[in-house]
């Protein structure tokens, strides 16, 4: 193999990976410009936003998908929902945790546990099903002025 051959590969493989990167900052930007539509880049967290936008490629509107609401609850204080989706059939109310390890809890417990580490690290954290709860009880308690909402 002569040098000129050397360099028309070595050229066609860098265009080959310049394009594929080029293609990923497209799908980057294409996916930026969807999220805008409901959210910022900035807000919430990136399982969050990535939740928004796999709800609008998967073809629901943008005016249908709501991210990062504080909404205010009886007797003070506010809820922090992390995903809503209007429906014709109802409102959906998304809590979002991205959490590795071992994961013990159920619905009745108060507390759930993350166990990392091969069990040398645990960390409790709030029950997200009852998490939720109140979330969709702050949300039916201001939307209680509009009817029944489902």
């Amino acid at each position: 193999m002569n040098f000129s051959m050397l360099i028309l590969i070595l050229s066609g493989l860098l265009l080959v990976v310049l394009g594929l990167y080029g293609l990923r900052l497209y799908r980057n930007y294409q996916d930026s410009e969807l999220l805008s539509e409901v959210t910022s880049k900035h807000r919430g967290t990136g399982s969050e936003r990535k939740l928004v936008l796999q709800m609008l490629k998967s073809g629901r509107s943008p005016l249908a998908v709501y991210h990062d609401l504080y909404v205010p609850q009886d007797g003070g204080g506010f809820a922090q929902i992390d995903a809503v989706l209007a429906t014709p059939v109802g409102i959906i109310v998304f809590e979002v945790k991205d959490y590795s390890g071992w994961i013990y809890g159920n619905g009745s417990h108060t507390k759930w546990t993350q166990v990392l580490a091969y069990g040398n690290e645990k960390y409790r954290f709030y029950n997200p099903i009852k998490q939720n709860r109140g979330h969709i009880k702050a949300l039916k308690s201001r939307l209680g002025e509009n009817g029944y909402v489902p």
